[in-house]
């Protein structure tokens, strides 16, 4: 949904685009190098567009601790600040990768999302991921080489050219 065709149509289990956009939007979490950071609390921010009196607060907590977060665990009602203003930006990305683990999709791409957090703790949150139950497909797209080592799979884009590396 974040980029429309110019022509034909896209399709997902029999449904237009405006329902697969809804569709792919709860298997899909995207995490881009700068994230959307609402002016509300930490608890919020991570169980977004989720009523209050929805939110499964331990699974917020535990969201947390996995993106490495467990300074942040005992303020769930403090305020982020306008574009998470009172956060580091490696705090920033990592609240936001808490957000994809409470929502639990079944794909997730990082978009350079990781670039602002150190690489132990870059490696640890992509180990939690991979060390789920429930794997989801990964889609890192990174400059860092570091990653690589922790990939399937690796493409790199070279002179408008795809290679499998």
């Amino acid at each position: 949904g974040m980029l429309k065709p110019n022509e034909g149509r896209i399709i997902l289990n029999n449904c237009d685009e405006a329902d697969s956009s809804l569709i792919l939007s709860q298997i899909i979490g995207y995490i881009p190098q700068n994230s959307f950071i609402m002016d509300d609390s930490i608890m919020n921010n991570v169980a977004i567009g989720i009523e209050k009196k929805d939110i499964d607060i331990e699974q917020v907590k535990k969201s947390l601790s996995r993106a490495g977060l467990n300074e942040l665990l005992n303020n769930l009602s403090k305020h982020v600040g306008e574009s998470g203003h009172f956060l580091s930006g490696g705090q920033k990305q990592r609240l936001v990768i808490a957000r994809q683990f409470y929502r639990n999709n079944q794909v997730l791409i990082f978009d350079e999302s990781t670039n602002a957090i150190d690489n132990l703790t870059e490696k640890q949150i992509l180990n939690e991921i991979r060390n789920q139950e429930k794997k989801p497909l990964i889609i890192i797209i990174s400059h860092s080489n570091d990653l690589l080592e922790l990939c399937d799979q690796v493409f790199k884009i070279e002179n408008k050219k795809i290679i499998k590396i």
